[in-house]
């Protein structure tokens, strides 16, 4: 089953913060950059991130992520791959919230490092 949650090769945390979008190349979305908060992650994990946004993104959408992790001040610019969308009930400002799943793309090894230490609560390798 692709794409399913037995597939996944990372651990997810539930995780609520901020994020900036850049859609480099979208099939219903303009590309650009989104002005202010484009969404709220809702889950994270070393290998990508999942979203609410109202962007229209489709899978295999290509954006640029611009986000802190919680009790961090590093800013990280990653790009990432849509692989997920999803409708929801929910809105925001009139316009349906959509959860987004993208998994990351060309993680530098220091990034990498980074993102596992967040994960594992350890803080010693960067």
């Amino acid at each position: 089953m692709t794409g399913s949650r037995a597939d996944r090769k990372f651990l997810r945390k539930v995780i609520k913060f901020p994020l900036r979008l850049r859609v480099i190349s979208g099939a219903q979305c303009p590309s650009g950059e989104v002005p202010g908060i484009a969404g709220t992650a809702t889950s994270f994990s070393v290998g990508g991130i999942g979203f609410e946004t109202v962007l229209p993104l489709a899978v295999r959408d290509f954006v640029q992520i611009a986000f802190i992790l919680p009790g961090e001040t590093r800013q990280l610019l990653i790009e990432a791959t849509v692989q997920s969308v999803r409708a929801t009930e929910r809105k925001k400002s009139g316009s349906a919230l959509k959860n987004v799943g993208v998994k990351f793309r060309n993680l530098t090894p220091q990034i990498s490092v980074y993102l596992t230490n967040y994960m594992s609560g350890t803080f010693l390798l960067y």
